[in-house]
């Protein structure tokens, strides 16, 4: 009976850790933590992708993280962004490119890079902000992948490309820009003789090509059969552009590659002078396909080989073919590809560009500093603390040192080292040093010991 009753025991026993080892195996991993990636950076907000506008994994893709005043509080980040962040659910930091950040507007335009993006789930990442002590942190070129050959993103008269090939712009006739754009600043034309013409062609001799632009023309009237938004002049060429058939007099969408009509790919889509448009040209070896906001159009045209080749090389050209045909408009985020992107990856792109595509959760708040003074308001005796520390805010005053607008970051206090303080109120801080950094200081502490502050010195 013991001997039995010790088997019937081993055999639950055994039962009992097979099921319980089968759990540990099948059960579903635990989310990331996620921790604060640096305490010296007081604000964060998590960003969420939406899963329902991601048709396929994507990688290495581009995001656009559009801010203004509802996403982002100003008042706590740096004048031009440097002390933004941003940081995946991992805690990797993730390579940005800030394209226009307007502080006065409370409106910024920035490009993420994301490893990855899941098509079934919500993929997250973090946006950190409110470091006064933080040099700027971009590396544009590390954004877009090899397989960009050009980005203009057409926001100032430099033109300049931002991947590491360096394409950029001349500018002929009146081309210039308006901050009008679709994202921030933009290229405007008046379609009389006013082009871009570029260092080289990445659209040269490529056996996969991928061209992508948002367009808004400014008349509904097309002189001639065509109007060219980005061509190569001569030979052959691979050219998206307004166009109007011979007597047909609408306003299709027009993909070509060659110097004929054969291997033309017309939008449904009719352009007006009211909406913009996101046209993306694909030729991906087979056949070339022509895509408006984000959606196919059109009936794709079988071709082989790879694209013109013509010699000598000609330079691309933005808004003209340099004959005839200037698109009268405006133009922005002009992109080119050595790779056939995927629709999905151009309607990511779009939402992404229409500004759908991502939701901010609400301000999370870290240790960060316990005081920060900007030493940005030009005038009186109190400098104001910025830090919001647990509700709580140590305004200093200010005794014998004098305003200036010749800081590191605009406005700034002098102090000559003679009786010239900024007196602070008592805190608590385990520091006995603290860092000063003239025109913006922080001080970052846990719990510990009480002093009294005066600026310049602690007693």
């Amino acid at each position: 009976m013991i001997h039995n009753s010790r088997f019937k025991i081993a055999l639950i026993l055994i039962i009992i850790f097979a099921l319980a080892g089968g759990y540990f195996i099948l059960r579903k991993p635990a989310s990331v933590s996620a921790s604060w990636w640096d305490n010296d950076w007081q604000y964060r907000k998590k960003i969420t992708i939406d899963r329902t506008k991601i048709d396929e994994n994507l990688k290495d893709f581009p995001v656009l993280v559009k801010l203004t005043s509802s996403q982002l509080d100003f008042t706590k980040v740096q004048s031009a962004g440097q002390d933004i962040r941003f940081v995946d659910a991992y805690g990797n930091s993730l390579s940005y490119e800030i394209e226009d950040w307007t502080q006065a507007s409370s409106t910024a335009d920035v490009w993420v890079k994301i490893p990855q993006i899941a098509s079934k789930t919500d993929t997250y990442f973090y946006m950190y902000y409110g470091n006064p002590a933080a040099a700027d942190a971009q590396n544009k070129t590390s954004v877009w992948d090899s397989n960009y050959k050009m980005v203009q993103h057409m926001n100032s008269t430099s033109w300049l490309d931002s991947t590491s090939n360096a394409v950029n712009g001349t500018a002929y006739g009146d081309a210039t820009t308006t901050t009008s754009g679709q994202i921030g600043t933009a290229g405007t034309f008046d379609g009389t003789g006013d082009y871009l013409q570029m260092s080289s062609d990445p659209l040269r001799n490529k056996p996969q090509v991928t061209v992508s632009m948002w367009v808004k023309a400014s008349s509904a009237t097309i002189s001639g059969t065509e109007q060219f938004i980005v061509d190569t002049p001569g030979g052959g060429y691979l050219a998206m552009f307004l166009a109007r058939a011979t007597g047909g007099g609408y306003n299709n969408f027009l993909l070509g590659m060659d110097s004929g009509s054969n291997s033309d790919v017309f939008s449904t889509t009719l352009a007006n002078t009211t909406n913009w448009y996101y046209v993306s040209g694909v030729y991906d070896g087979s056949y070339e396909r022509l895509y408006i906001n984000g959606i196919q159009e059109g009936t794709p045209k079988a071709r082989t080989g790879n694209t013109y080749s013509y010699t000598p090389p000609q330079p691309l050209y933005i808004n003209s073919n340099n004959s005839s045909g200037d698109f009268p408009g405006i133009i922005d985020e002009v992109r080119i590809s050595n790779k056939a992107r995927s629709a999905a990856w151009i309607k990511a792109d779009y939402n992404s560009q229409n500004n759908t595509l991502l939701t901010f959760n609400k301000e999370e708040t870290g240790t960060g500093p316990v005081v920060w003074y900007k030493f940005d308001e030009g005038q009186g005796t109190t400098a104001y603390d910025s830090s919001n520390n647990s509700g709580t805010r140590y305004n200093g005053t200010i005794s014998g040192a004098a305003w200036t607008d010749l800081g590191k970051y605009e406005k700034a206090l002098i102090f000559d080292g003679t009786n010239d303080v900024v007196t602070v109120r008592r805190y608590k801080t385990n520091k006995r040093k603290v860092p000063f950094l003239l025109g913006k200081a922080g001080i970052h502490s846990s719990h510990g010991r009480t002093h009294r502050l005066k600026w310049n010195s602690i007693c």
